[in-house]
């Protein structure tokens, strides 16, 4: 195989390569070309860099030789060459054709480099304005209010929240427990309210673990978020709320356990609410 630099195209191969003296010097055989995209995914350009490749005139020779096909041979140097004029000249045409195509190239890749990071800044904007409006309206939501206006107390493992449950199959924002003020002689209304969580929000219910979505709930109500379980007096305790336990003034109606605002006892492997024996009577 030998390497030239006389310019060929597709279609070229086969064909013969001259030299200066008008002697068939090689066969054509093949470019080396250089691929160029000027996007992601776009159409691709083949750009010619320079060198190119033709069998060897020998190859044919010992095949003329096989066939019985006469040719002329010659052994002398061919000591007429191109005029070095011209040979500058397709040096400069070459290196311009380069540099365009580098000059392209490039262009088109700081367009994209451009679009992607105006693309990553206005998603980070738009995130981050969307975070913060989340965030505004859980902060007024969750905010305690006086008056006649119920508190919602945010149960969660996520920061800021009102009750952080360590468990991890809880979810950052899992439950919300609303806390409304009793109206003339009532006790206050806990209503628990589970906010999307995957792993659901329950209460113990019937000797059985009942999922909810929004449900009033009393005190002394053992509740479970994913797998923590507490109990409602807990979740008051913890939040800072008082819990009534005046009673209602009805007949057969037992007075809430003073014990409930108090810590539970805790399975120290499991987590879970362990009850004596007094407890369970």
């Amino acid at each position: 195989i030998v390497q030239h630099s006389a310019d060929i195209n597709p279609g070229n191969s086969g064909g013969p390569l001259i030299d200066a003296c008008g002697r068939v010097i090689g066969v054509n055989t093949g470019i080396a070309a250089v691929s160029i995209s000027t996007a992601p995914g776009g159409p691709r350009i083949e750009a010619p860099s320079g060198v190119f490749w033709a069998s060897f005139i020998g190859e044919l020779a010992d095949t003329l030789d096989a066939l019985s096909i006469p040719y002329a041979s010659s052994a002398n140097a061919c000591e007429v060459g191109p005029a070095p004029e011209n040979r500058w000249l397709g040096i400069a045409i070459l290196a311009a054709t380069l540099a365009a195509g580098a000059t392209l190239l490039a262009l088109a890749l700081f367009r994209r480099n451009v679009a992607l990071a105006v693309a990553h800044v206005r998603d980070g904007v738009s995130q981050r304005h969307l975070s913060r409006r989340v965030r505004e309206k859980r902060r007024l939501e969750a905010t305690p209010v006086s008056g006649s206006e119920p508190r919602r107390i945010r149960i969660g493992r996520g920061r800021g929240m009102d009750v952080t449950l360590p468990s991890p199959k809880t979810s950052r924002l899992h439950a919300e427990l609303e806390v409304r003020p009793p109206a003339q002689s009532s006790k206050p209304l806990y209503l628990l309210r589970d906010c999307g969580s995957r792993n659901g929000t329950r209460v113990f219910r019937g000797g059985r673990w009942v999922r909810l979505g929004a449900e009033v709930v009393q005190p002394a109500d053992r509740v479970r978020f994913g797998d923590y379980d507490t109990t409602v007096a807990e979740l008051l305790r913890r939040a800072g709320v008082p819990i009534d336990t005046s009673g209602t003034g009805g007949e057969g109606q037992c007075a809430p356990d003073h014990r409930l605002a108090g810590p539970v006892k805790r399975n120290p492997s499991t987590g879970e609410v362990m009850r004596d024996r007094e407890d369970e009577l």
